[in-house]
Order: structure tokens, then C-alpha cells, then sequence
């Protein structure tokens, strides 16, 4: 049978990790075997049948994160940060550190769930001053969305790997941005549009009915997308204009 669901309002908490066979992807980020935690994230969208009877549908994979640069006037970080080699090595031990930290912090001693997912690099380009073209950022997920402000800090004041003898200090972009506004600015606000999905033989639980891959990421996709549908329109209103 299909399953209808209109979502009408969003919550962001934490549960264990969804059944393995549902995963779209592995209960590990890919190069982060270690990195292991009971604890995801889960976005709730709560809406009604087309009954009437309310339901809830929980989304697993929207792990909150953040990105992080060189401070400008580190010029030297800003030089590594351009060599790619560099880069895989400043994302496992930036991993590393922070997860260790994050743990610490907690009066853990590095032991218990990890906090950090992975580190990756995303291209991007900073939205103040003038950039020709995209810079390489880390892109710091976590597991906990309670972390992401903790681990701003910590990249920022401390350093959270050593780079040539000493402490490379980040620039934390968008660890202000709860996760409400991260779902939304990832997923879009279609998120809140009628669902519709086919229910597996036997029936299912409404509840299990989206499980979504990792998203972040996808929103300089989009911004392509939307300045070449832009600039297409501009052509036709030209085109109009002329005839």
C-alpha cells in the first residue's frame, strides 16, 4: 500500500543509529572506521495520515557540522592549505584531536562514543570580500549538535592538530547555524511538502519510513543550478525585450 504523510512541523534531537539494512550509508563516514557512536542525530517531522491520525517520520543522516579555514593572517596555513596532500593529512589529525578533545572535555579520557564523524575537505567560496575563485575548507561533521559550538572554540582558541611544530589555529564558518536552519538550508523547505512512499511487504511502521542519506554539501550544487536557471531568464526577458 502507499504511505501519504504531510509534515507540519520539524524537531531536531538524538536516538541510536537506525537498523544497518535501512542505512543508505555505513554507520562510519568512509576513512573514519574508528569514529563509531550510539548516538545520531534524528530530524522528526511530525505531520498526519490522510486519516487524520498523527504520525511522526524520522530522518537519520543529517549530521550537524561546520566548516573551518586557516586564520588570513596565517599566511603560512593558508599556503598548506592549497596542497592537497596537506589537506588529507590536516583532516585525519584535525579528527583526531578534536574527537580526543571533545571526549575530554567531558571527563571521559578518550573513552566512550566518538563525537567527531569525519573531517573532509569542501570547496567553497567565502560571502565577504572579493574571492576569483573557490578556497578548500574543512568540513567538520559531528555527532551531537550540542558540540558544534564547543568545537568552533576549540578549533579556534587551541588548535586542535599540530601543523610544523605548533598548534594549527581554524576559522570556524557557520557553527552559529542551528540545526533547524542547516535541515532546512541543505534539504530546502520542500522538506515540509506531502510525503508519498510505497510501505514495504508486511507493512512498517510509519516512523521508518524516510531514512535519508548524509546531506550538507549539496547547497553549492544548488547555487550553480540557480544562477544558471538565472541567468537563462535573464536571456529570455533580453530576448522579449529586443522583439
Amino acid at each position: 500500500m502507499d504511505l501519504k504523510f504531510l509534515p507540519l512541523s520539524v524537531e531536531c534531537t538524538d536516538g541510536p543509529p537506525p537498523d544497518v539494512e535501512s542505512l543508505p550509508h555505513p554507520l562510519c563516514a568512509p576513512g573514519f572506521d574508528g569514529y563509531h557512536s550510539n548516538s545520531w542525530p534524528r530530524v522528526d517531522l511530525w505531520g498526519t495520515l490522510p486519516t487524520g491520525q498523527r504520525a511522526t517520520v524520522h530522518v537519520h543522516g543529517c549530521f550537524p557540522y561546520f566548516y573551518a579555514r586557516p586564520l588570513e593572517e596565517d599566511a603560512e596555513a593558508v599556503r598548506a592549505f592549497s596542497v592537497d596532500p596537506n589537506l588529507r593529512s590536516i583532516c585525519k589529525r584535525t579528527a583526531e584531536g578534536l574527537d580526543e578533545m571533545l571526549r575530554n572535555g567531558d571527563g571521559a579520557h578518550g573513552t566512550g562514543d566518538a563525537r567527531v564523524r569525519s573531517v573532509t575537505v569542501a570547496t567553497l567560496t567565502p560571502f565577504y570580500g572579493y574571492h576569483p575563485e573557490p578556497l578548500p575548507f574543512l568540513r567538520v561533521a559531528l555527532y551531537r549538535a550540542r558540540d558544534v559550538v564547543r568545537a568552533a572554540k576549540l578549533l579556534l582558541d587551541e588548535g586542535c592538530c599540530k601543523y610544523q611544530g605548533r598548534a594549527l589555529r581554524l576559522q570556524p564558518y557557520e557553527s552559529h547555524v542551528n540545526a533547524h536552519m542547516k535541515f532546512f538550508a541543505d534539504v530546502g523547505a520542500g522538506a515540509l511538502r506531502p510525503r508519498q512512499r510505497r510501505a514495504a511487504e508486511g507493512g512498517g511502521e510509519v516512523g521508518d519510513l524516510a531514512v535519508a542519506d548524509e546531506v550538507g554539501g549539496e547547497r553549492e550544487e544548488r547555487a550553480v543550478r540557480g544562477s544558471e536557471a538565472a541567468r537563462a531568464r535573464a536571456e529570455r526577458r533580453r530576448q522579449l525585450d529586443e522583439a
